[in-house]
């Protein structure tokens, strides 16, 4: 299933993936402190590019100058005062639009954080970066293939036959789940609808 869809820049705006991911959790979250982000990070062992703990609490102050979270302050008796995040709607608007870009390449890494995120954003566009990952590793596989793996026997090619070895294999295995993925992205198109 091959999906058409813009490949639109749409208020994306140039932040680090710990910001993206700083975004996400806010919404996720609804509000939450430094503290809390960080705590949850720690326990979603499935969030991919998770940030530490001192990412998040680096990323905070420049998500808030651009205008894409909001802070207030509660006021606590024995600590200092606590600092609670929201997402605004400037800053939902721009985590949706890096969601749904699928003008641009992606990493594997960032697409697993996108696809973490992903009841957020177009499943449509997701399958697109979806199938944009998988047409790359094909790529590469072809690439990896002609130039052959050299001989392990072969004491000048051991080392290079280890390396392309690895990258056949990861090739596949990305290619593998690219095509169990956008099943499953499709899947969720049909019955939402959306096609």
């Amino acid at each position: 299933m091959t999906t058409s869809l813009p490949k639109t820049r749409a208020r994306t705006a140039s932040l680090s993936d710990a910001e993206y991911a700083v975004l996400g959790l806010l919404a996720v979250l609804g509000e939450a402190s430094g503290y809390d982000l960080g705590r949850w990070v720690r326990g979603a062992v499935d969030l991919i590019l998770a940030p530490t703990k001192s990412r998040i609490y680096a990323v905070l102050p420049g998500l808030l100058k651009q205008g894409y979270v909001s802070k207030r302050s509660v006021r606590q008796e024995s600590r200092p005062d606590k600092r609670l995040y929201r997402l605004t709607p400037t800053g939902r608007e721009v985590f949706e639009a890096w969601l749904n870009d699928s003008a641009t390449s992606q990493h594997r890494d960032v697409l697993l954080l996108k696809l973490f995120f992903g009841h957020f954003g177009d499943p449509r566009a997701l399958l697109a970066q979806v199938q944009r990952l998988r047409e790359e590793k094909e790529a590469e596989l072809e690439v990896l293939t002609r130039n052959g793996p050299a001989s392990l026997e072969d004491p000048d090619g051991q080392f290079r036959a280890m390396t392309i070895a690895c990258g056949l294999e990861l090739a596949q295995a990305t290619i593998n789940w690219a095509d169990r993925t956008a099943a499953a992205l499709a899947e969720i198109i049909t019955r939402s609808g959306k096609e």
